[in-house]
């Protein structure tokens, strides 16, 4: 039996991690030194170091029914142990095509904080803030215990074990104390008290021969890794402030690097605790963004940072000062999207920012990321991008603090007109007019004009939803399922009424030659009816399950293409209305948006973003 058509994936543009203040960010580095593995939401994200020149394929692992907290590789790197808000421990495989499960184990309820690998990828330590324990120890195959994890009196956000024979582990938490075990099976041995305010990090050495902490008092202390006697204490290196992470460089546990919430990233000498370089890693981010929460370093040389805005900094460690580069890509969902050319995308995120993404060349994987001037993260979300065919390079933009904004060459300009409410959608007609739909009206920016007019003042229905703008047609949608279809030559005249829809529209497009009317609804369905006479042309696009998010046609009219809820996207056809492309489980938590990136080619490509941050292009197969 032949195999229905489907979209096959060729690029893959991940989130970067989401943090939270006063915590250090939990991401992890493949043996090999050129992966890293952290989470956003419920994702586990793997994927190259930023700026490598070899990127390997990005993996989203979404199979967590809860936010995702911690991610470890396995020393031997062919698995990765995630953990959950809920204390579910999920081991999986990362050689293969496919993320098979090796195992999954809930060694207590509550929020895994932090886990850890012993060296022979055969035991895991997991702790957090669990109702029952703060912590266990098991083994990776049949998650029986291999010790107890005691000794603390309040959560456990920290733990580390030695990657050598003798087995140790040690873990920190929000008692200040920094607890010592001998194993197997790990046994607690010691309580050392050197910190005075919660522990942030632990870690050891690639040898085992020293283990490290560091903690909100701004020290970070240095301990024998076999006996947990302090072998050096670092009184003040986070200027004052909290030291959120440090790791050790190269293989000869000779240095050492610490970041904190000042901005600073240090090189410290091991054992004597001397600094031998400083990197400034600040950028001037407002709301503390610029705090350092996490680092790792890759083969001894370049480190990797990640700071609360979940922008990740790299350096050289080798030259002190020296910035490599920034890399900001989205921390939360898509809202909405819209294609510029073949090689540029504009998408908004429910963090506040507007992303652009850019690569050299149509067709090429390679992508860079970067913000649009005139957003930011934590500002009012843009929930409506839009631009008018012949002119793409113009971008007009709706946020929740109802204004309208346009952007041209990756910055807003001086354009910002306050709506008159809370906008319920946007189009651009193909001759440059912007029409913003409202809960009670329509107002209309005319191509060349600077300020709003209101053609209509008052709308045939309480609950507008949607609206598209085509050369001579303005639709609106209803909750109602009514699509109500205007000449833009004649507002002030009565509509044409559709009456196709069983359900709330959520989305509309019109073709270029003004040929289909398609309004999707919140149960997955998208009637076409035949313009300008409304007449049923088609009612087979049915295969969505719940609501449709995006929804436009093809430069030539002959496809279509749909994106929901239903994390599914589909490419309909209008010449074989019942032949279809899909692509089930194409975003974890919902397609934001869906397009063709060359629409003139031929080549068919898709790019789509959701809910999971990404940007995903795929080829039909």
């Amino acid at each position: 039996m032949t195999a229905p058509p489907t979209l096959n994936l060729s690029t893959v543009i991940p989130p970067n991690p989401t943090t939270v203040r006063g915590q250090a960010a939990k991401i992890s580095l493949s043996p090999k030194g050129d992966r890293l593995a952290y989470c956003n939401g419920r994702s586990v994200i793997v994927t190259s170091l930023p700026g490598l020149n070899t990127p390997s394929a990005t993996i989203i692992y979404s199979q967590h029914p809860h936010p995702v907290s911690v991610a470890r590789f396995s020393p031997s790197g062919a698995y990765i142990a995630s953990a959950d808000s809920s204390g579910l421990v999920r081991i999986w495989d990362i050689l293969g095509s496919e993320q098979i499960l090796k195992a999954e184990y809930r060694p207590f309820s509550g929020v895994v904080r932090d886990l850890a690998w012993d060296g022979e990828s055969k035991r895991i330590a997991v702790v957090g803030e669990g109702r029952e324990k703060f912590g266990a120890f098991f083994l990776v195959d049949s998650g029986s215990s291999c010790g107890e994890l005691g000794g603390h009196g309040k959560v456990v956000s920290c733990v580390a074990l030695k990657g050598a024979r003798p087995f140790k582990a040690v873990s920190g938490g929000d008692d200040t104390k920094v607890v010592f075990f001998a194993g197997v099976p790990y046994k607690y041995a010691s309580t050392l008290s050197s910190h005075t305010r919660f522990l942030q990090s632990l870690v050891y050495s690639p040898s085992g021969k020293y283990f490290a902490s560091c903690a909100s008092d701004s020290k970070v202390i240095l301990y024998d890794g076999s006996s947990g006697e302090v072998v050096s204490t670092i009184d003040s290196a986070g200027g004052g402030g909290t030291v959120f992470d440090i790791a050790f460089v190269g293989s000869d546990d000779s240095k050492m690097v610490s970041v904190a919430a000042d901005g600073l990233a240090k090189l410290w000498s091991v054992p004597a605790g001397e600094k031998i370089g400083e990197w400034d890693l600040k950028a001037g981010h407002a709301n503390a963004g610029d705090q350092l929460v996490a680092i790792v370093v890759a083969n001894g040389e370049t480190g990797v940072a990640l700071n609360l805005l979940g922008e990740f900094v790299t350096f050289d460690v080798t030259q002190p000062g020296s910035i490599k580069g920034r890399y900001l890509n989205p921390t939360k969902g898509i809202t909405t999207a819209v294609r510029v050319s073949a090689k540029e995308i504009l998408a908004a995120s429910w963090d506040g920012n507007v992303y652009r993404y850019q690569r050299s060349k149509a067709g090429e994987a390679d992508w860079q990321v970067s913000t649009v001037a005139g957003f930011k993260i934590g500002g009012p979300v843009v929930t409506f991008l839009q631009s008018a065919d012949g002119k793409p390079e113009e971008v007009y933009a709706v946020g929740l603090d109802d204004v309208l904004r346009r952007i041209v060459g990756g910055k807003t300009d001086s354009l910002s007109l306050p709506l008159p409410s809370a906008a319920k959608g946007l189009s651009v007609s193909p001759k440059g007019d912007v029409y913003v739909l409202t809960a009670t009206s329509v107002v209309l920016l005319p191509a060349g004009s600077s300020s709003f007019s209101t053609p209509l003042s008052s709308l045939p229905t309480p609950a507008p939803s949607a609206l598209f703008a085509s050369m001579n047609h303005l639709a609106i949608g209803s909750e109602q399922g009514k699509v109500y279809l205007y000449s833009t030559s004649a507002l002030d005249k009565a509509p044409q009424i559709s009456e196709r829809n069983r359900s709330a529209v959520t989305a509309l497009a019109i073709s270029r030659d003004e040929s289909y009317l398609a309004s999707a609804d919140s149960t997955g369905k998208i009637p076409v009816v035949s313009l300008p006479s409304l007449d049923l042309k088609f009612s087979q696009w049915v295969f969505h399950t719940s609501r449709i998010t995006s929804l436009c046609f093809s430069a030539d009219g002959k496809k279509a293409i749909s994106g929901g809820l239903d994390c599914s996207v589909y490419v309909w056809s209008t010449e074989r209305p019942m032949s279809k492309v899909e692509k089930r489980n194409a975003h974890a938590g919902g397609v934001g948006w869906a397009g063709w990136l060359d629409e003139e080619g031929g080549s068919g490509e898709v790019a789509t973003l959701g809910s999971d941050g990404a940007l995903k292009l795929w080829n039909p197969k």
